[in-house]
């Protein structure tokens, strides 16, 4: 006989809606936003069997994915080769996607795009169960655990036997993972202050495979045995997992001196980035001649003194910076909050009718002294 293999079969769903709403201050401002939410999911969808006794044997390897195998009695499973006990992994990813935008009598006040995403990976592992019985799984080759759980009343797990023996062959056992990430960003444009926000956190857990009986004889293979734990201080690490059903096995292992310990590297980041600033709309109203560089020339544009100073006043008051732009200005300077960025915008627009005021008092008085 050839290979035994238990393949799970992976289900796809997607789902995608669209949400929109508004609002209205007492004094105008209108804001209106739509989102975009996307759905997508990954399911596995193992193979079960359930009977009182349960016997697998094939010539070369027996590989399980995600397999549900329920003895009341026993469960026997013969490998000539390996006996491969795989886990597959449910995946579910979520995204949200808001537009927002506000204005008010017409004028439009701020808009911002924010994304909001979530994705969760949740491994589905081999089940062993020979409640009342004996769990036997022999093998001539490796035998490999993907955070296998493992239940019985008595064990038998030898690698390393039969026709096909090897000397070499190894029992692995190996840890699955769990991930969560979200991810926050969103963009806002004030018309004059803009501002970028990036949070976020992803984080990584370790299952081992675990073993429940009341007679649990060592684990046999003449390549010894193979074990993940995650990374830190090993005492420490065997105490913790240890105490957890199904894992004191663990204890056991540390009293042989066939065992390979692999540590395995977890992630645990977090993050929250903010950055903000004028926009480019208040640099390029920057005149080029307030910084002469050369003697002026029939062809040189002449400021207005007063209308350099209502342009100087303009950007020191919306965006708090000093005059070298070389960062924060009087309002970090001073220890203080800049202004909101309503305020700002405010205080924009208030500067641009005294530039046009300026303007045309300048012009009017230009075609007075032609006249």
């Amino acid at each position: 006989m050839g290979h035994v293999r238990l393949e799970a079969v992976m289900t796809d769903r997607v789902h995608a809606a669209t949400s929109t709403g508004w609002n209205r201050t007492w004094w105008g401002k209108t804001t209106t936003w739509t989102t975009y939410h996307d759905r997508a999911w990954r399911n596995v969808n193992p193979v079960s069997v359930n009977a009182r006794n349960i016997e697998i044997k094939a010539g070369n390897n027996v590989e399980t994915y995600a397999s549900r195998l329920n003895a009341s009695n026993n469960l026997k499973i013969e490998a000539g080769d390996q006996a491969l006990y795989y886990a597959v992994k449910n995946e579910t990813d979520h995204k949200d996607t808001t537009f927002k935008k506000s204005s008010w009598i017409g004028l439009r006040l701020d808009k911002s795009t924010e994304h909001n995403t979530t994705r969760i990976s949740t491994p589905m592992v081999t089940n062993l169960y020979a409640r009342n019985g004996n769990l036997t799984s022999w093998s001539g080759g490796d035998q490999l655990y993907q955070g296998t759980v493992a239940n019985y009343y008595s064990r038998d797990i030898q690698a390393g036997v039969g026709e096909k023996a090897r000397a070499d062959a190894r029992i692995i056992l190996e840890g699955v993972k769990t991930e969560v990430f979200h991810q926050r960003t969103k963009e806002s444009n004030y018309v004059v202050w803009q501002k970028q926000v990036n949070q976020g956190s992803n984080t990584e857990t370790l299952t081992l495979p675990s073993f429940t009986g009341t007679v649990n004889t060592p684990f046999k293979a003449p390549g010894g045995i193979t074990v993940q734990i995650p990374a830190g201080e090993f005492r420490s690490q065997i105490a913790t997992l240890s105490a957890q059903p199904g894992m004191a096995y663990l204890n056991e292992l540390t009293q042989r001196n066939d065992v390979n310990w692999q540590r395995v590297k977890l992630a645990h980041d977090q993050w929250n980035f903010q950055q903000e600033g004028l926009t480019p709309a208040p640099w390029s109203m920057r005149p080029s001649a307030a910084w002469p560089h050369g003697p002026a020339s029939r062809s040189s544009t002449t400021i207005d003194p007063a209308l350099r100073s209502i342009q100087w006043s303009m950007l020191l008051e919306v965006g708090g910076f000093s005059p070298d732009f070389a960062g924060f200005g009087a309002w970090g300077m001073w220890g203080l909050k800049p202004p909101t960025c309503a305020v700002r915008a405010q205080t924009f627009l208030t500067s641009v009718c005294r530039i046009n005021r300026a303007m045309w008092a300048r012009r009017s008085k230009s075609c007075a002294n032609v006249a």
